[in-house]
């Protein structure tokens, strides 16, 4: 059984950033969620909407549509400041944190 993935692209980036990895994770089996956050990719028009609570409420909500129980989550880097956010709306989805630098300073390790 495959596991589940959660992509979080980074600023001026949309879901299309992981469409190489996302293909190869779901060729081998795994579940995966890429969304637009607000402001950015097919969702630009939400720009007045952009702040790192209603980017992890978009990532928060896409893992609860999708059915992701305990999803790896990975952000490339903005989306790595977005993921801890994210780990405070839906605790319950997070069994596991750990953090690591990125570019913007804090992140998740997978």
């Amino acid at each position: 059984m495959g596991r589940e993935f959660v992509l979080v692209h980074g600023m001026s980036h949309g879901a299309w950033a992981w469409e190489p990895l996302a293909r190869r994770l779901e060729t081998n089996g795994h579940h995966v969620v890429a969304m637009d956050l607000p402001g950015h990719g097919r969702r630009a028009h939400e720009r007045g909407r952009a702040s790192v609570e209603t980017y992890a409420r978009a990532v928060a909500d896409a893992m609860i549509q999708a059915g992701i129980a305990h999803g790896i989550v990975v952000g490339h880097s903005m989306g790595g400041v977005v993921i801890p956010k994210v780990a405070e709306v839906v605790p319950r989805r997070f069994p596991r944190r750990a953090s690591r630098k990125t570019s913007w300073g804090w992140g998740p390790t997978v």
